[in-house]
């Protein structure tokens, strides 16, 4: 399916964001590995020139994230509206996906606010409120699909009285060894949603398994001026 394959060419160019490269091989562009800073991520290594990695996300950006973004989204709301039972699958995959992509783009986001020194949750607030607001909408889209026969709580014995009478065996293997997987991760599930723990793998990808799901505000601070929601000059000054 042609969603499928620029759905995972929309995610491969979404986690390179994520990554740090590094030169390896004689020719250096003129720079010099790192040999101070040991909490530099790429010590003993030769980093990228600055000019060239803004080359690098010029090209990601507009020639791969930007048009397949459009296209993907596109395309997954008209198998979401269509909601025809074949292509549940394929939705619980790219909302999968998706949401442990957003959590492992707010914990990378989490990461670069602590490298930076900055007193509050995340580097990009700005950016990491829109990737949560996008989790919810993607969470909307999947609960519209699921809610009225959910895979993981029906009684397959009588599959063949429900919407899912087609589905592959190999398919179904798949379900109940997730619903399983998901039984035993429960508490952890409920821990990440009581403690707000947004970076965790499964906080966003947990809520596909709630009954009764609703749309969840996170927590997202502005400014460097607050810690804990108390001013910081009561900590440091």
């Amino acid at each position: 399916m042609q969603l499928l394959t620029n759905f995972f060419r929309l995610w491969v160019a979404i986690r390179r964001t994520a990554t740090t490269e590094h030169i390896v091989g004689e020719d250096t562009l003129d720079m010099v590995p790192e040999s101070k800073d040991r909490s530099y991520p790429l010590f003993g290594k030769v980093p990228l020139p600055p000019v060239m990695i803004q080359q690098l996300d010029m090209i990601l950006t507009l020639g791969i994230l930007e048009p397949l973004r459009k296209r993907v989204l596109e395309d997954f709301q008209k198998l979401v509206v269509a909601n025809k039972p074949k292509s549940w699958m394929t939705i619980y995959l790219i909302t999968f996906m998706f949401l442990h992509s957003c959590a492992a783009l707010s914990e990378e986001n989490f990461r670069n606010a602590r490298k930076h020194g900055l007193r509050r949750r995340f580097a990009i607030p700005t950016f990491i409120s829109g990737l949560h607001e996008g989790a919810n909408v993607f969470l909307c889209h999947y609960h519209y699909c699921t809610e009225p026969c959910n895979p993981f709580t029906m009684d397959w014995k009588r599959r063949h009285v429900t919407r899912f009478a087609d589905i592959p065996i190999g398919d179904i293997h798949f379900l109940l060894e997730s619903r399983d997987m998901i039984r035993k991760r429960a508490d952890m599930f409920r821990r990440t949603r009581e403690e707000n723990i947004y970076e965790d793998d499964l906080y966003f990808v947990a809520q596909m398994f709630e009954k009764d799901w609703q749309p969840r505000d996170t927590v997202i601070e502005y400014d460097d001026g607050t810690l804990w929601e108390v001013d910081l000059k009561q900590y440091y000054g």
